[in-house]
């Protein structure tokens, strides 16, 4: 959780309002939630209820990744994408697991993001 606070804190204050910080799965999501509360904006994931809780964001500029490298598929619409840290903790049931910087994604990145949670929901692929 402080690792991915930091990594927040390295965006402009500008573009946080812009910025969705996103979680593989609702233990990461639930564990930033909790620890960062207040301290940045809530942790979503497309894993079990947190899918149904995304926020509504006009245009998703920078995304804020906790999880495992995104897909060539997604790293092609951002101009930058960087590994801030890593879960590193020897006892951590999420050793290894990446924190990256996500930003300036394409115009096109915010229409994707919530067509992909909507094609999610409808087949049910939220496990």
């Amino acid at each position: 959780a402080d690792k991915a606070l930091a990594a927040y804190k390295e965006l402009p204050e500008a573009e946080r309002r812009n910025t969705l910080i996103f979680c593989d799965n609702y233990g990461q999501a639930g564990a930033l939630n909790y620890y960062n509360r207040k301290k940045m904006p809530p942790a979503f994931s497309f894993n079990t209820d947190y899918i149904f809780w995304l926020p509504r964001q006009k245009r998703i500029l920078n995304v804020l990744l906790v999880g495992k490298m995104p897909s060539d598929e997604v790293t092609r619409m951002f101009n930058s994408v960087q590994l801030t840290g890593k879960v590193d903790n020897e006892f951590s049931r999420e050793k290894g697991t990446g924190i990256y910087l996500l930003k300036d994604a394409d115009v096109n990145f915010t229409a994707w993001f919530y067509a992909e949670a909507g094609r999610r929901i409808k087949s049910f692929d939220i496990f």
